[in-house]
């Protein structure tokens, strides 16, 4: 199924793409999610969070296959959720600008939350690859049907690659969104307040190729250090406040 052009038909899949000055880049990350293999319904919403490159020329050549918003610099958690405001379908799946979808991703994860209704957050396993394309190593996906446990793994550290997931909209606005105070972290903060309320699940296939090129907001361990600690001490507080772990 090809994409659904902006503003037209009903799409059960919005994937959202945050960008800044990443004209390298967009282009092939783009593509990937036009070019999904055997995908329900979906539509491409590409949020330009102020680039001053070639990023705004490079998506026009799309033409009506996308969506494009344009706003001032504002963050990728403020860019996220601009992008989730505007999606028009019940799932969302995230895709970060230097990342590119492996082609059967869209319809292995709508197969999955199809058989599974409840599940508000599905990740995946990934491959990294470097500034070239070229793929250096996969990375399998940690899993657990015990979701408690689980929760207990994710609070050692954050395992889930935003842009593997595919997430539920009503749930994604009930937990309240990503935090657009966290520079970094904002996804981890997220993952850990869904987990606290829904259903996950796992596919163990790697349906991304991550690309590792130095300029990524993890390249500053000190950074993510300190908002990593900064967001399981607030998930302690959640727990201290509403008791437990997941509900």
């Amino acid at each position: 199924m090809s994409a659904v052009g902006a503003g037209t038909g009903s799409p059960l899949i919005s994937v959202v793409v945050p960008v800044y000055n990443h004209e390298r880049y967009i282009f092939e990350c783009v593509d990937s999610a036009l070019m999904q293999e055997g995908a329900p319904p979906f539509e491409v919403v590409v949020v330009d969070d102020g680039s001053t490159d070639r990023t705004p020329r490079i998506l026009q050549t799309f033409g009506p296959r996308i969506q494009v918003i344009r706003q001032p610099r504002s963050g990728a958690a403020t860019a996220l959720n601009r992008g989730f405001a505007a999606a028009r379908a019940p799932y969302v799946c995230w895709l970060s600008s230097d990342d590119r979808f492996e082609p059967g991703k869209l319809a292995a994860q709508w197969q999955y939350v199809t058989r599974h209704p409840c599940t508000a957050l599905c990740y995946t396993s990934f491959h990294v690859i470097d500034g070239h394309g070229v793929r250096q190593y996969t990375v399998d996906s940690p899993w657990d049907s015990d979701r408690n446990r689980l929760y207990a793994t994710l609070l050692e550290g954050c395992f889930i690659n935003g842009s593997t997931t595919i997430v539920r909209k009503d749930a994604f606005f009930q937990v309240g969104g990503f935090d657009p105070a966290l520079v970094q972290g904002h996804d981890y903060d997220l993952w850990l307040r869904l987990f606290e309320r829904y259903e996950v699940g796992c596919i163990p296939e790697p349906l991304l190729s991550y690309r590792w090129h130095g300029s990524n907001m993890s390249a500053n361990p000190a950074a993510d250090r300190y908002y990593s600690n900064l967001v399981r001490q607030r998930a302690a507080r959640r727990r201290q406040q509403f008791g437990g772990g997941t509900s």
